[in-house]
């Protein structure tokens, strides 16, 4: 939910009310605005934003060599893209099976250029996360933190041109404005007192350091599962609670 605060004359009943067009704000990815409360000089507005038909949702997932996780996180994925698909979103599930999360030296060397993406396929995920406003991460977490393959993931998609951009006085400017909602959807082995002692450093990557990339209105979900082989084998457990999580947060 994001605050902000419009002039008492904007909710007049009457011709002289401002328009939108006349350099008033725009909430052009809000879901619903409703009227909280006002003073004399100023009414405080709470603007909270939901999945809009016909918007580009990206799912990405990591595959995990521990069979009972796998499934978790496979089931995470189907249970994600069914809610998303059945707000309007369009679906893409990108599987990082077989992706390569090293650069190339001749990558490392053309990061800040004007072209920093140099193999196709990475050109391919970077144009659907440029044109998505979900982007959903679902992994099996070790230690609290990203498993290589999502790391090499980011680093080589989420680029300069991409995530930010860099201006000739050195001004970092956001690149996933576009993004209104970002969720975290790690697998984790160990137990919740376990994981917490490591300040979980795969979510403050993504909640923290990614959202910096993304709008003042981008709304973040964390929903994780611990001790998963444990707790969840053979057990759908999680997964209701996810759907009701993604369902109240993203509608």
């Amino acid at each position: 939910m994001l605050w902000v605060s419009l002039p008492q004359e904007y909710f007049a009943d009457s011709d002289d009310r401002p328009s939108l067009s006349s350099g008033w704000p725009r909430w052009p990815h809000a879901g619903r605005v409703d009227v909280c409360f006002g003073t004399l000089e100023c009414v405080y507005v709470a603007v909270v934003s939901k999945v809009s038909q016909g918007r580009r949702a990206v799912i990405v997932s990591t595959p995990s060599d521990d069979e009972l996780i796998d499934g978790l996180v496979r089931r995470s994925v189907n249970c994600a893209a069914e809610v998303l698909e059945s707000l309007g979103a369009i679906v893409e599930v990108i599987d990082l099976a077989g992706f390569v999360p090293a650069m190339s030296p001749e990558e490392r060397s053309a990061y800040f250029s004007v072209q920093p993406i140099l193999d196709p396929d990475v050109r391919a995920y970077a144009d659907l996360v440029s044109s998505a406003s979900t982007v959903v991460f679902v992994f099996h977490a070790r230690h609290g933190m990203l498993p290589p393959l999502l790391k090499g993931f980011i680093d080589r998609v989420f680029v300069p041109g991409v995530s930010f951009q860099m201006t000739e006085s050195g001004r970092v400017l956001r690149g996933l404005r576009h993004v209104d909602h970002l969720v975290g959807i790690p697998v984790h082995s160990a137990p919740r007192r376990n994981v917490q002692r490591t300040r979980e450093p795969g979510r403050r990557l993504l909640l923290r350091c990614m959202r910096m990339s993304c709008s003042v209105r981008t709304r973040s979900l964390w929903v994780a599962a611990y001790a998963a082989p444990a707790r969840y084998n053979g057990d759908d457990g999680f997964i209701s609670h996810l759907e009701r999580r993604l369902r109240r947060r993203l509608s």
